[in-house]
């Protein structure tokens, strides 16, 4: 009868804790714990004045070979410090023209790339250290450029629309349109 009640005790006592075991999520720095299903802060839109685009050549399939560009981008304020946004998307469009092979600066000739893409979050899509980019861009994918346009490079814009229906647009310059025979 006695171990009857220990096993009793020692039941009732797991069961009343039970819910102990259950981590509590951290309640941000001044502020309310999430609620779950609710949407986002969108507050950090307020910050962004305008955005920035960098382009380099990649290897995405780890071989000897680099496959194309990757492209990543960034929501900046008005410090030029990055904006950092998380659980949103925003569409890209991304656009690579050629250039005049004797204009300086360069100036677009023909539109040679043109795809969208979506941001997701500030540490997949910014040009920080292990960010997935925004878009892989095999060379295969880019136009050919004509004997008249520079040979190696062209121009890439991006134009963000933001939740609040706001665009940003960055240019950049000198972004590879043809294989890079070096290896990576």
């Amino acid at each position: 009868m006695r171990s009857l009640l220990v096993i009793i005790a020692i039941l009732v006592v797991l069961a009343l804790s039970w819910g102990c075991a259950t981590p509590i999520p951290p309640v941000p720095a001044g502020g309310q714990p999430p609620v779950s299903g609710e949407t986002p802060s969108l507050a950090w839109m307020e910050q962004v004045t305008n955005t920035w685009v960098v382009a380099h050549r990649h290897d995405w399939d780890a071989d000897a070979q680099y496959d194309g560009i990757r492209v990543w981008v960034e929501l900046l304020d008005k410090n030029e410090q990055m904006v950092k946004y998380e659980n949103v998307e925003m569409p890209v469009t991304i656009e690579i023209h050629s250039t005049e092979s004797k204009t300086l600066p360069p100036q677009p000739s023909r539109l040679i790339y043109s795809a969208t893409a979506v941001l997701h979050n500030w540490y997949d899509d910014a040009f920080v250290t292990g960010a997935i980019g925004v878009r892989d861009i095999a060379w295969e994918q880019i136009s050919p450029p004509l004997p008249s346009e520079q040979q190696e490079y062209g121009l890439m814009y991006v134009t963000v629309t933001l939740p609040n229906g706001k665009d940003y647009s960055a240019r950049y310059d000198e972004v590879r349109i043809v294989k890079y025979e070096a290896t990576p």
